[in-house]
């Protein structure tokens, strides 16, 4: 393990290890709730029904924002300065989302919605977005000295 470059314990949390272990993890969470059989409704036979929000399924919203987060998390172990790869992250962060979408295509309970890849997409290029502009909104120094 490499030292403390702080000398304090929450510099730890910029150990790359640990960023990528929260990509990871963060992945596998994702992937789990993405192929397990969705919820289903008090009589047990019938999915619960998708409410909309701004006249689209609510789950686009969490797709977004699951997306987003996974960027996110990306975008901090990876620290992108070049707008290519702040692209390349977002495009692997919505990559993934595609090859669950191809999974759930061959799951019973589940399908493959061009709708979801499209969300995903957004999350992870308005996450792409937001890690851009986050020097102008918050304080410039990076956590952990880093």
């Amino acid at each position: 393990m490499p030292p403390d470059r702080e000398g304090s314990g929450v510099s730890a949390l910029r150990d790359p290890r640990v960023d990528y272990a929260l990509v990871a993890g963060f992945a596998a969470v994702v992937f789990l709730a993405s192929v397990v059989d969705p919820p289903t409704g008090a009589a047990g036979g019938t999915a619960v029904a998708t409410p909309s929000l701004l006249g689209l399924p609510a789950d686009k919203f969490v797709h977004a924002g699951t997306y987003a987060v996974l960027a996110g998390l990306l975008y901090r172990a990876t620290e992108p300065r070049a707008v290519w790869v702040l692209l390349l992250v977002a495009a692997v962060a919505a990559s993934y989302g595609a090859a669950i979408e191809v999974v759930q295509a061959t799951l019973p309970a589940r399908s493959f919605e061009v709708g979801d890849l499209a969300a995903n997409a957004v999350g992870a290029t308005l996450a792409g977005v937001a890690w851009r502009v986050r020097p102008d909104l918050v304080d410039r120094a990076p956590l952990g000295g880093r």
